[in-house]
């Protein structure tokens, strides 16, 4: 047997809670507080301070009696009647949201004649339309699973398709761009002949290829592919059910005096204590042994998660002053500004550990001069320059996009072009894997199809 003296660290509850806390977000902290105040009777909240104003002795309402008696009925005054008590709205009432797709089309569907078969099988196929808008199996299957003719549904169908959205109810991209098209009045036009034959094409930029089928102009073709592009491949986008997600930034980042102050946004974060209540009935009880226990465990449990509250927000606001000291150009002049920047980097100078860093960045948000970002956003990976420098891969992005703007339609750029470019004239040294990387980051297609021919 030996005794060893050793120093380990051992992961506690109280510690795992610390972690915890420290990555959730503000909507998600005020859920925890609000959990840990109905599990711990100990922990409540601070009260708000109240600035009461001055009050103004209220006037009586003027009555208009005669008016009042004219309007009433036998039983109830007329609503408005008093002048100073109208009632008010009911703003329950106010409340909306838009119709999804399936509902719309339901609706369209009620308003036609139709006999009770015609309206099960309209129903049954609207319920086969997907989000996109597209009807998802073939109808000789669906005329199976319904066990009647394929005519009767072909029929339902054509009167879905004439629906709004122009082109739901298409079984394909080829029959929805035909449906909007005569929808505008494009039917017997080259339009037509283009969305029946020459779709790849388009998609390749195959202009000179169509011209020549077609037997018209290039610039003809041209103006057939700028139409072309106004209409819809996905008419049930149009009515998507949209989540809509409200951010409250943790951090905000404001210009005061030519300087930018970074700040913690504690206008959302209940400030919590323990309530004195209980701390006299633990003087009262020390001689109940049971209770006495009880109560010095809450009031521990409740010390250390105020505690945690508090360590998280200093050390958000330790890691989000380091960011903003590094990203200040991008405070200056927005994206363009953005510098290379990795977790070590603002770990080594808040004195952190990575992992650490890392958490407290998570779903957290800034409020800066140049809109809301998340934590995230300013870590930005980098390539070398031959000045010994590194250029964020935002910068990156852009110098490609402006590159590709600016390119040749008939001759694009290659992703090896690309990287030459940057080489000689931004002294950029990225490797032509990364900026084809780059490249589908940004959703630019490759040079074979951006050509036109």
């Amino acid at each position: 047997m030996e005794m060893v003296q050793k120093q380990q660290l051992i992961f506690t509850q109280d510690l795992q809670q610390g972690v915890y806390i420290l990555q959730l977000a503000i909507p998600q902290l005020i859920e925890q507080i609000e959990n840990e105040i109905l599990e711990n009777p100990v922990l409540e909240l601070e009260p708000e301070e109240v600035v009461e104003e001055p009050k103004q002795k209220e006037e009586d309402p003027e009555i208009d009696w005669e008016k009042y008696f004219e309007q009433k009925d036998d039983y109830f005054p007329a609503v408005g009647a008093i002048s100073g008590l109208e009632a008010e709205p009911n703003y329950e009432n106010l409340v909306t949201r838009e119709p999804s797709l399936r509902e719309h089309l339901l609706w369209q569907l009620r308003v036609l004649p139709l006999t009770k078969e015609e309206f099960r099988i309209g129903r049954f196929l609207i319920g086969e339309i997907n989000e996109n808008g597209y009807l998802s199996l073939p109808l000789d299957s669906l005329a199976d699973s319904l066990k009647i003719d394929l005519s009767g549904l072909e029929k339902m169908l054509a009167e879905i398709q004439a629906f709004d959205p122009a082109g739901v109810g298409a079984r394909n991209l080829m029959e929805c761009l035909e449906i909007q098209a005569k929808e505008l009045g494009w039917d017997n036009t080259p339009i037509i002949t283009l969305i029946r034959n020459h779709l790849e094409d388009v998609h390749r930029r195959r202009y000179g290829k169509i011209a020549k089928k077609m037997g018209i102009s290039l610039s003809k073709i041209k103006g057939l592919v700028k139409d072309l592009s106004t209409l819809e491949p996905k008419p049930g986008r149009l009515y998507e059910n949209k989540t809509i997600f409200y951010v409250i930034p943790d951090v905000i980042v404001s210009k005061v005096d030519n300087k930018f102050i970074v700040s913690l946004n504690k206008s959302r974060t209940p400030k919590l204590r323990i309530g004195s209540y209980y701390r006299k009935v633990l003087e009262q009880c020390k001689s109940e042994q049971k209770v006495a226990e009880y109560i010095q465990e809450r009031i521990k449990s409740a010390s250390w998660f105020i505690k945690c509250v508090e360590q998280r927000e200093s050390t958000i606001m330790r890691v989000a002053t380091a960011i903003f000291d590094i990203q200040d150009e991008f405070l200056r002049v927005g994206s363009h500004g953005l510098k290379t920047l990795k977790l070590e980097d603002v770990a080594l100078r808040v004195e952190l550990n990575p992992t650490t860093v890392s958490r407290a960045i998570a779903n957290k948000y800034a409020q800066t001069p140049w809109g809301v970002f998340t934590l995230k956003y300013f870590f930005k990976s980098g390539v070398a320059t031959e000045k010994g420098g590194e250029a964020s891969s935002t910068q990156v992005k852009d110098r490609i996009k402006t590159l590709i703007e600016n390119e040749d339609p008939t001759h694009p750029l290659s992703d090896s072009k690309i990287m030459e470019l940057l080489r000689k004239e931004e002294g950029i040294n990225a490797a032509r894997r990364t900026v084809s990387k780059y490249r589908e980051e940004i959703q630019i297609r490759s040079s074979h199809i951006r050509r036109e021919k």
